[in-house]
């Protein structure tokens, strides 16, 4: 997430969950629906998981799709736009939060945030199939995600420590940055050749005795 204001703390992090579906119209053309779940946070680098002070969006979101490649190809890379809707936080939401900050430095401290999420938010994307069997692809995507008239607000005010009586504020403008990863599968799916099934089988081997090691 980009954020920015009186003092830049940090890059904040979040957590992004999503569930769609695609409908071609031509072998290149698909249109593309489904629902997601942000977990946002702001303070990120004071806290051990995604940040202080969180919120959360949720909501349905709508686009295209266009892939650039034949259908027959292993690697189908494409371009997709799409509008997100949200139904939390659309109002002023605003409070105050006392937290123990857990990394960087060791200190109490409150934090006053206001939040007002954006109902609409425009998200153009890149991403890629790569097919690992006949049915079965991972998937790979990039967006930019911008929200319109939404603005998450909150200041952060350390209570003990060498730095108490500090504060920083920092503004997030719903815009922010989303890479994820996942699973696609095709429907009707398609019997599974044993060239495809050795690939697989040596693909999670190479995965698994790299953990190990």
């Amino acid at each position: 997430m980009e954020s920015g204001g009186s003092y830049e703390v940090s890059n904040n992090e979040g957590n992004l969950f999503s569930l769609k579906g695609d409908y071609f119209l031509t072998s290149h053309l698909a249109l593309s629906g489904g629902g997601y779940l942000e977990q946002n946070g702001l303070f990120t680098n004071y806290d051990s998981g995604i940040g202080l002070i969180r919120y959360n969006m949720t909501g349905l979101q709508g686009g295209a799709k266009y892939y650039l490649c034949p259908r027959k190809w292993v690697i189908q890379p494409y371009v997709e736009a799409s509008l997100l809707t949200n139904v939390l936080h659309w109002g002023h939401s605003q409070g105050k939060k006392q937290c123990m900050l857990s990394e960087g430095v060791t200190a109490m401290s409150t934090v006053d945030y206001e939040f007002h999420c954006p109902a609409l938010t425009l998200s153009p994307a890149i991403g890629i199939d790569i097919r690992l069997i006949s049915s079965l692809s991972l998937n790979i995507s990039a967006d930019y995600r911008w929200g319109l008239y939404g603005k998450q607000t909150a200041t952060l005010t350390l209570l003990s420590g060498p730095h108490q009586g500090s504060t920083y504020t920092i503004q997030d403008h719903s815009r922010r940055t989303a890479i994820s990863g996942g699973l696609r599968m095709n429907f009707p799916t398609h019997k599974v050749s044993d060239r495809g099934r050795n690939n697989l089988i040596l693909l999670l081997f190479n995965w698994l005795s790299s953990k190990k090691a």
